[in-house]
């Protein structure tokens, strides 16, 4: 079972030309290299190409093209209970391996009324920075009742503010979140980026 509590986001105007720019440019580049490693690059030297494009995608897009703030606002901070074992996963500086595996948590304080602490049992403290005090609390709270043998309908009927997510069992969503319509426009405006990296491939190449 896992519990996801997820930062409020950036909804700004500016935010959202950043973004779409941001789309726009780093499409246009990627067919650009795509279109060269298939209809350039023969032989062995092919593959190799073909795979240090999917890892340069993947850092690009998950560490350098993207802030570090808006990287743990995107993942957020999670219980997993894993065989009866609860651990912390969420996005913390210099440590991916909480990102993804998450690590047993020994337990989690309330520092005076300002911040909620999580001690893990590596001997490591992490925070919740992104998350507003309520938001700490809840997952602290949240913590305390899986710790205690919760499941997922129990949690539910005990706290009104989680809601069934599509990756995960729960999450906790803070206002404000990015609205559906803006996902399906960037989504939609990658097509004329694709267009325009096919035609400038053509005109750098043919």
């Amino acid at each position: 079972m896992r519990v996801c509590f997820l930062p409020p986001r950036d909804t700004s105007w500016g935010a959202l030309v950043r973004g779409l720019l941001f789309s726009e440019v780093y499409s246009i580049a990627a067919v650009v290299l795509m279109l060269y490693t298939v209809f350039r690059i023969q032989g062995p030297w092919f593959y190799a190409a073909l795979l240090a494009q999917l890892v340069l995608h993947f850092y690009m897009t998950t560490e350098i093209l993207i802030s570090n703030d808006e990287i743990e606002r995107l993942t957020g901070y999670g219980l997993i209970r894993r065989e009866g074992v609860l651990r912390f996963c969420g996005y913390v500086p210099r440590r991916r391996r909480l990102r993804t595996l998450g690590f047993p948590i020994r337990a989690i304080e309330e520092i005076g009324s300002a911040a909620v602490l999580v001690h893990l049992y590596d001997g490591t403290q992490v925070q919740l920075p992104k998350l507003s005090l309520e938001g700490q609390r809840l997952f602290k709270s949240v913590f305390e009742s899986m710790n205690a043998g919760a499941d997922a309908e129990a949690l539910k009927k005990q706290y009104a503010s989680l809601a069934p997510g599509i990756l995960v069992t729960l999450e906790y969503k803070e206002s404000p979140q990015l609205p559906k319509w803006r996902y399906w426009t960037s989504m939609i405006l990658l097509v004329p980026g694709l267009y325009v990296g096919w035609k400038l491939y053509g005109l750098l190449f043919r």
